[in-house]
């Protein structure tokens, strides 16, 4: 593990996570590998694949979503999890609804 990797102790605060297939910045076996320690960590993060996102091109598409789920927390709503996490299993990404 990097010195900048999360997680390094647990999170108190819930984690939305955009992802991108095709991000060649944070790769998507970062994102797996990130989901693989926070998750023991009973930490609320929830991950949403965008297939053919690009780390430059992933948040113009998910911002509704991003808006959304800054919304729901505002208004207290539990933020939902992606744990237990299951990598996906092609290089295609399904994504998430």
């Amino acid at each position: 593990m990097k010195a900048d990797d999360v997680p390094q102790v647990e999170t108190p605060s819930p984690l939305l996570v955009i992802a991108g297939g095709e991000d060649a910045t944070v790769v998507p076996a970062r994102i797996n590998a990130m989901m693989s320690r926070m998750c023991p960590l009973k930490d609320r993060v929830s991950v949403q694949w965008y297939p053919t996102g690009a780390h430059d091109t992933e948040p113009m598409p998910a911002a509704a979503q991003i808006g959304g789920w800054f919304e729901a927390r505002l208004r207290g709503a539990p933020a939902p999890t992606s744990c237990p996490y299951a990598p996906p299993s092609s290089t295609v990404i399904p994504a998430s609804s």
